[in-house]
């Protein structure tokens, strides 16, 4: 007799516990959370640019706004980049997590950092995204960074990054006293 009591008193607690339970959980508020899934922590937005027509799709643009700043305007884009914006002030724009990528000319970039030139004119800085990367670039010909050379390996300015990879144009190091004769000719779209 104890012993079914026992049970009872058991079975009956179980319940009370569950219905509490039950009743915790439908009253409290619902709450989000980003899982950390590759496919989810990424704000994409779609080609910006109708080469056809030559211009830049408008609702496209609305969106990287709105991924940049939130607000769909330019005006809050000029906003925005007089202090400068990171790819972190971007993820905490979006949720705290997700990264800004915008496909231009047929690849996906990244977003990187948004600010003004000394002009005014804002520039957002955006980085090839690594899951379409089809070509490679070395820094230089040789390997010195001596300081006391004329044209050390480290030194951006006659680097093939900037002259080459970056279609600037110029004159690239060849080794640590000379540079070609000929420059470098920047590639058109027509090239």
């Amino acid at each position: 007799m104890i012993k079914k009591r026992k049970r009872i008193i058991g079975a009956l607690a179980a319940v009370i516990a569950l219905f509490i339970a039950t009743a915790l959980f439908l009253i409290s508020p619902f709450k989000s959370a980003f899982a950390a899934r590759s496919d989810t922590g990424w704000v994409i937005i779609d080609e910006i640019y109708d080469a056809g027509k030559s211009i830049f799709k408008a609702e496209e643009l609305k969106k990287l706004y709105k991924a940049l700043t939130g607000a769909d305007t330019f005006a809050s884009v000029q906003s925005a980049a007089g202090s400068g914006k990171t790819s972190a002030d971007f993820r905490t724009q979006n949720g705290g997590t997700k990264n800004v990528s915008v496909w231009f000319g047929g690849k996906k970039w990244d977003a990187v950092y948004l600010t003004k030139d000394k002009s005014g004119n804002v520039v957002l800085d955006l980085w090839q995204s690594a899951d379409n990367v089809t070509v490679t670039s070395k820094w230089a010909n040789h390997a010195f960074d001596n300081a006391m050379a004329t044209y050390p390996s480290n030194m951006y300015s006659t680097s093939l990054i900037r002259v080459q990879t970056l279609n600037n144009g110029g004159y690239a190091s060849t080794n640590i006293s000379t540079i070609p004769g000929t420059p470098y000719t920047p590639k058109t779209s027509e090239s």
